[in-house]
């Protein structure tokens, strides 16, 4: 049977596309679409009950990367002592709620260093993405990504890569900043794989 891939606030379906490589039917939940490479359900998360019924014992992999804003936000060092209310963490206790009742072989949540006061230390990261679950599935990124991102990757879709002196690294801006949140290849092609081997060693 062909293995099923849920992937949780997909947004542009960096995961997806890597699982979709190794032969994954790919399931994607948003409330917008962002240009899903797979099959998109526009829905909200957060009303679970309705997702756990439809795909108990029928997923493999869920991943998940729950909107990061708030989280960012408070790990700002000018925002840390602003006295600013916990986050929403309603979406992410969503994700862990379909997780749970699902229970599929393997479930990875992303987001980032922010998010651990309120969800827990990662106890995996990769530059500035930070990982909860089967994290000891989660590969290494190579030399060359910013934020997980090949710098030619932006520039072919319109983006402006600028030098910045006296620094190590460059920054990124341009017409796609939501390309800032996209799952990087090196990271979805390498969970896919390994996800997929021991799902073939399994049966």
């Amino acid at each position: 049977m062909t293995p099923v891939l849920l992937d949780l606030c997909c947004g542009l379906g960096g995961w997806t596309r890597g699982f979709q490589a190794v032969g994954y039917e790919c399931h994607g939940y948003d409330v917008k679409d962002w240009g899903y490479p797979g099959t998109l359900h526009l829905y909200d998360i957060r009303d679970t009950q309705p997702i756990i019924d439809m795909w108990r014992s029928k997923v493999d992999v869920i991943v998940a990367s729950p909107p990061c804003t708030e989280f960012t936000v408070r790990d700002l060092p000018w925002s840390r002592n602003k006295g600013l209310p916990p986050p929403d963490l309603s979406i992410v206790q969503a994700c862990f709620a379909i997780r749970e009742g699902i229970q599929p072989r393997v479930f990875v949540l992303e987001n980032v260093r922010g998010a651990q006061p309120y969800i827990g230390r990662a106890p995996v990261h990769r530059k500035s993405y930070y990982f909860w679950g089967d994290t000891a599935l989660i590969p290494h990124l190579p030399q060359g990504h910013f934020k997980g991102v090949p710098f030619e990757s932006w520039r072919a879709n319109g983006n402006r890569v600028i030098n910045v002196p006296n620094k190590s690294k460059e920054s990124i801006s341009g017409t796609h900043p939501e390309m800032r949140a996209l799952i990087p290849w090196p990271l979805a092609y390498g969970l896919a794989c390994l996800c997929y081997s021991g799902l073939r060693g399994g049966e």
